[in-house]
């Protein structure tokens, strides 16, 4: 039987966001700890965000280029058993964060995807997927704000020539993004099969205001497309 895709919920700044991911079936939520992004929070809202979510929803710390001694003070401090790092960090700075969980993000390129990937085989136990999201845009990779977050589809069709054609064999487990909406994630989850799917601006009104309409119609179009698998 095909699992069912999980649904990550990124950039939730309240509580009351993060309580509609839940209702609607989310699996987690993202908070960002990027000062530069609009996403931001502080500790004392990502502490209330967390407190209040039901047990078997999970929070994720998202980062950029942040030193292993960072994010462990935030994780600690909000209680995170994840994180999902957006920056240039290596193999050895997700290993040494043991044992928290890390979810790394791979901006997609098809020309240099095969050699780039080719580190992450070779990754800790404590690397649990890895997001496919969209490269940033030519000249701006420098700014940490415009890492994830953007909106921006990439090649979806040739990611699953690589996955076809057995090229992402002994990666950790896919995590889709990028230009994902409730209009669009269901032909990508047919396309995919990702483990996940992880939404920011595709459930906004405006950036970082999410909808709850939004949100509930995401996580609907997933659970359809899972049944049509």
């Amino acid at each position: 039987m095909i699992g069912r895709t999980r649904i990550k919920i990124c950039g939730v700044r309240e509580p009351a966001t993060a309580a509609v991911a839940a209702e609607a079936g989310a699996d987690a939520i993202g908070l960002v700890f990027v000062p530069a992004s609009p996403r931001c929070v502080t500790l004392e809202e990502a502490k209330r965000i967390v407190a209040q979510l039901p047990p078997l929803v999970q929070p994720v710390g998202v980062f950029v280029d942040e030193p292993v001694e960072r994010v462990r003070e935030v994780s600690e401090a909000v209680g995170l058993r994840t994180v999902q790092l957006h920056g240039r960090e290596t193999p050895e700075q997700v290993a040494n964060l043991a044992p928290l969980r890390v979810i790394k993000a791979l901006g997609f390129d098809g020309e240099r995807v095969e050699a780039e990937v080719a580190c992450w085989r070779r990754g800790g136990m404590n690397l649990a997927g890895l997001l496919w999201d969209a490269a940033a845009p030519e000249g701006r990779t420098a700014e940490p704000s415009l890492r994830g977050g953007l909106g921006q589809r990439f090649d979806w069709r040739a990611l699953a020539d690589l996955q076809h054609r057995r090229a992402l064999d002994g990666l950790p487990p896919m995590i889709l993004a990028g230009g994902l909406t409730p209009q669009n994630v269901g032909e990508a989850v047919l396309l995919l099969s990702p483990y996940a799917v992880d939404v920011s601006s595709g459930v906004e009104l405006s950036l970082g205001v999410k909808a709850p309409e939004l949100i509930r119609a995401f996580c609907e179009a997933v659970r359809e497309a899972d049944a049509n698998r």
